[in-house]
C-alpha cells in the first residue's frame, strides 16, 4: 500500500534575515595560529583504479577525517595509520596550548584489503563512543572523561547483520529516549556488476546501501558509564545484547545529510531512497529499481503506475510533446530532451496556480494555469536519462480532470495506447487552437507598446538570468525515515541548494543550512504531536549562500555549535573564516588564512569549529586558529 507521504515546506522567517546587511570587510589583522607536526600520519583509505565513480570521490575524498568532542569542543579526534586514534587538545590558559596524544590503540587488521573505507568515531556520551575502522568492525569504546585525557577501552566489538568484514562507515547515531538502545546509521558502497550496468555513461556503477540498525543494551547508558567508572576491567562486556537491522535503503548518491531524532531517521539525498526488504538486504542491488526510481515514484508504487499508465498526452505551443500522469498527493510531468541538454539548459517557474517549464533556447515543452493549486516549496524537478521530470505536489488530495485549464475541455484522459493516430491528431489541433486564441490577446497587447513581435523569435520563459555560481546540479529531497522503513515525510528543497551540516550540543539532531537568495538558513528539526516533523527557522549566515557558491574548489564547511562564525576551507592551504554579524550590523568581518605547513602533505583532510577555534587537519599537521567572538 502507498505509504501515506506528509510534505513539508521551508518558508524562512524575517527574524532572522537581514535586507540590509552590505557584506564582509577583510580584517586587517589575522587570525592567531598554532601548529603541530603529526608524529604518525592521518589513515586515508584509498580508492581503487576501478573505483572512478563520483559517489566513490563523494564518500572517500570528501570525508571529514576530524572529529569534534560534542561534550568538549577543545578536543579533536583522528584515526591515524599505525591504527590509533589520536587526541589534539587546545586551551590558551597553558603554557602549550596545543597538544596531541594516543588516547586507544586499535587492532591491526587481519591482512592487508584493498577494499575499505575511512573510519568512522561517534560520541555517544560523556564516556562512551563507537569506533569503526572502515574494514567492518564496529566496536563500542569506553573513553572516561576524555576532558582528563586517559587511555580508552574496548567493551564489546559488535556483529551487525549483513555487515561482518564488509567495508562501512557510521553516518549518525543517537540513543533512544529511554537509554536502553541506540540508533545507528550505516553506509556501505556497492559496486554493480559489469551484467547489471547500463549501456550509457551516465548510468550508475555503484549503489548506495544505507542501513539502520538498533544497538539493544543490557542496561541503560548511565548505569553502563556507572559501573564501568567503578569497577574498571571488571565491568561486564556483555553491554549490547543483540543488534537489530530495522531497515535498508539503497540509493545512487551519497546523502547530503544524515542524522537521528529518537525515533526517526533524518535524509537529504540527490536520489530516491528505495527501501529493501530486511529479508531480501543481503542480495545484491537491484540497478533497475535504482536507475529508475525518482522522486515521485518509488518502488512500491510501481505497480499502482502500470495501471495508471498516462493520464494524458500534451502538446505545447511549439509541438513539444509531454506526458503527465497523477496520484491523490501529486502531479508529474515528463518530457524527452535532446541528449545535449544539462540542468544548466532548462527553465523551471513552478508557481501555486501555474508552471511553466522549457529551455534556454525558447522551447517551451509546457506553459498556463493548472487545474487546481500546487504547493511550490514541496515540488521538484530533476533529469534522469534525457527525460526531464517535474513533480507538482498538490494542495489539496484528489484527482483532476486536466492538467492546465487551458485544456478542460479537450479529451486528455485517455491513455495512450487507446489513441489512434487520427485521434492523437485531432487533440494535436485543438490544443493549437486553445494555445494559439489565449495568447493571442497578450500578443496584440505587447505589439501595441513594442512593435510587432519577430516570429521567428522565440519567446524566452524566464526574463532573469542567474550567474554561473548560482547554479546547482542536482535537486535534493529531504525524507523522514520511521522504524519499519516507510517514509512518512518527504520535502523537495524547492530548487535550493544544499549547503552543509550545522552541528548541535550533545544529543539533539544536527541541523541543516540551504541556500535562500544569497544568505545560508540554517533549519532545525522539531517533531510536533502524531510524529509530524517541522522545520524551524534557527538562523541565518547572512550572504553565505552565495559565498559558499562562488568558491569552486571549497572542500569542507563548519560552524560552531554558537554559530558565532563560519569556517570554509579549499583542497589545499586556504581557510576562509566569517564572522556573524549582530542584528543591527550591516557589515562583519572576514579573515582569510594560508596555512604555512612546514611537513610534506598539504591536503586538508577535516575541518572543525569550536566556540573559539578552527582546527585544521592535513596529512602531517594540525593546525589551530584562533577566533575572538563576542
Amino acid at each position: 500500500a502507498k505509504d501515506k507521504v506528509q510534505a513539508m515546506a521551508f518558508k524562512p522567517t524575517g527574524e532572522f534575515l537581514n535586507a540590509n546587511f552590505e557584506g564582509y570587510k577583510l580584517a586587517e589583522d589575522r587570525l592567531p595560529s598554532f601548529s603541530k607536526v603529526l608524529s604518525v600520519g592521518v589513515n586515508v583509505a584509498k580508492l581503487r583504479d576501478e573505483q572512478f565513480s563520483y559517489q566513490h570521490v563523494r564518500a572517500f575524498s570528501l570525508h571529514n577525517h576530524l572529529v569534534m568532542d560534542p561534550g568538549d569542543d577543545s578536543s579533536v579526534y583522528w584515526y591515524a595509520e599505525d591504527c590509533t586514534i589520536q587526541q589534539a587538545r587546545f586551551e590558551l590558559k597553558d603554557d602549550s596550548p596545543l597538544t596531541v596524544e594516543k588516547v586507544y590503540q586499535a587492532a591491526p587488521p587481519k591482512a592487508t584489503s584493498d577494499c575499505s573505507m575511512n573510519a568512522s568515531i561517534s560520541f555517544i556520551n560523556q564516556s562512551l563512543c563507537l569506533f569503526s575502522n572502515g574494514l567492518g568492525s564496529l566496536q563500542l569504546l569506553y573513553t572516561g572523561k576524555r576532558s582528563a585525557s586517559q587511555e580508552w577501552r574496548l567493551l564489546q566489538s559488535v556483529s551487525l547483520e549483513d555487515l561482518e568484514e564488509r567495508p562501512f562507515e557510521i553516518l549518525a547515531m543517537m540513543e533512544t529516549s529511554d537509554q536502553c538502545s541506540l540508533n545507528v546509521a550505516t553506509l556501505e558502497l556497492q559496486d554493480l556488476p559489469t551484467s547489471k550496468r547500463a549501456s550509457t555513461p551516465t548510468s550508475p556503477s555503484v549503489v548506495v546501501i544505507y542501513r539502520w540498525h538498533r544497538l539493544k543494551l543490557s542496561k541503560n547508558l548511565t548505569t553502563i558509564c556507572s559501573q564501568c567508572e567503578e569497577l574498571g576491567h571488571e565491568a561486564s562486556k556483555s553491554v549490547v545484547k543483540e543488534a537489530v537491522l530495522l531497515s535498508t535503503f539503497q540509493s545512487r548518491s551519497i546523502a547530503l545529510y544524515c542524522s537521528f531524532t529518537p525515533q526517526h531517521l533524518l535524509v537529504i539525498s540527490e536520489s530516491n531512497l528505495v527501501h529493501i526488504p530486511v529479508e531480501s538486504a543481503s542480495q545484491e542491488p537491484a540497478d533497475k529499481d535504482v536507475a529508475t526510481t525518482t522522486h515521485a515514484q518509488a518502488p512500491e508504487l510501481e505497480e499502482e503506475t502500470k495501471q495508471q499508465q498516462f493520464q494524458g498526452l500534451g502538446y505545447s505551443e511549439e509541438n513539444v510533446a509531454y506526458r503527465w500522469t497523477q496520484s491523490e498527493t501529486d502531479v508529474v510531468i515528463t518530457a524527452d530532451l535532446p541528449t545535449d541538454v544539462t540542468k544548466r539548459d532548462v527553465n523551471c517557474v513552478i508557481e501555486r496556480e501555474e508552471v511553466a517549464v522549457g529551455l534556454t533556447d525558447g522551447t517551451t515543452f509546457l506553459r498556463g494555469r493548472l487545474h487546481a493549486a500546487i504547493d511550490p516549496a514541496a515540488s521538484t524537478w530533476s533529469i534522469e536519462k534525457n527525460v526531464l521530470e517535474v513533480t507538482l505536489e498538490k494542495v489539496e488530495e484528489g484527482q483532476w480532470a486536466c492538467l492546465l485549464k487551458e485544456e478542460g475541455q479537450l479529451p486528455l484522459r485517455l491513455p495512450q495506447e487507446h489513441l489512434s493516430k487520427e485521434e492523437l491528431d485531432h487533440v494535436k489541433r485543438m490544443i493549437q487552437e486553445v494555445s494559439s486564441s489565449s495568447s493571442s490577446t497578450a500578443n496584440s497587447a505587447q505589439e501595441s507598446e513594442d512593435g510587432p513581435r519577430s516570429a521567428k523569435r522565440p519567446r524566452p520563459l524566464m526574463q532573469n538570468t542567474l550567474e554561473e555560481c548560482d547554479t546547482t546540479e542536482e535537486d535534493a529531497v529531504l525524507f523522514v525515515v520511521e522504524e519499519d522503513g516507510s517514509i512518512s515525510q518527504r520535502a523537495g528543497l524547492g530548487g535550493r541548494q544544499f549547503l552543509f551540516t550545522v552541528p548541535t550540543p550533545a544529543g539533539k539532531p544536527d541541523c541543516f543550512s540551504i541556500r535562500h537568495d544569497v544568505d545560508a538558513v540554517v533549519w532545525s528539526p522539531n517533531c510536533q504531536p502524531g510524529n509530524l516533523f517541522t522545520w524551524d527557522h534557527a538562523a541565518t549566515f547572512q550572504a553565505i549562500g552565495y559565498i559558499q557558491a562562488s568558491k569552486r574548489e571549497r572542500k569542507f564547511t563548519t560552524s560552531p555549535v554558537n554559530r558565532a562564525f563560519l569556517a570554509i576551507s579549499d583542497c589545499n592551504r586556504h581557510v576562509f573564516v566569517y564572522k556573524t554579524p549582530g542584528c543591527d550590523e550591516n557589515t562583519s568581518l572576514q579573515y582569510v588564512h594560508t596555512l604555512s605547513l612546514s611537513a610534506e602533505g598539504s591536503e586538508i583532510l577535516g575541518l572543525r569549529a569550536s566556540d573559539r577555534a578552527v582546527f585544521v587537519l592535513c596529512e602531517k599537521e594540525l593546525v589551530v586558529l584562533v577566533v575572538k567572538t563576542g
